[in-house]
């Protein structure tokens, strides 16, 4: 997941030239998985898997929410207005499907990640703007 991740920054700054969206970026990334490793280790969710067939090996770990389907809507987030945009939702539909799909989430997982990685985007931005450079 982080070598996608690095990828898609790659992308982000040398092919879309959003250089002035990275702080966003990386400040809604961090906001959202410290957010999700605390609600993961409060809500403790077994995975669908564990109960139901699936197609890969059942992952250790909790399913709420989903870290993969939180990375890919953090960067839609941040682009949200921007030429890059359409291909990160699009990416994030994709991300999110498969996460369902292989049968390592449901659904609950996946929105929970679309809703935190929206709240960690709105409260980077505030807190970015509250910043005095």
């Amino acid at each position: 997941m982080i070598a996608i991740m690095a990828v898609m920054l790659v992308a982000t700054t040398l092919v879309f030239k959003e250089r002035k969206k990275i702080p966003l970026l990386l400040l809604t990334l961090l906001i959202g998985f410290v957010v999700a490793w605390f609600v993961k280790g409060a809500d403790a969710s077994v995975r669908p898997c564990t109960f139901l067939p699936a197609k890969v090996e059942c992952p250790s770990g909790y399913s709420f929410p989903s870290g993969h389907a939180l990375g890919a809507f953090s960067f839609a987030a941040v682009m949200i207005g921007s030429a890059s945009f359409p291909l990160y939702f699009l990416l994030s539909l994709f991300v999110s499907f498969s996460r369902i799909y292989l049968g390592v989430h449901a659904f609950v997982d996946i929105a929970a990640s679309l809703s935190i990685a929206i709240a960690s985007r709105c409260l980077a931005e505030r807190l970015l703007k509250n910043v005095v450079l």
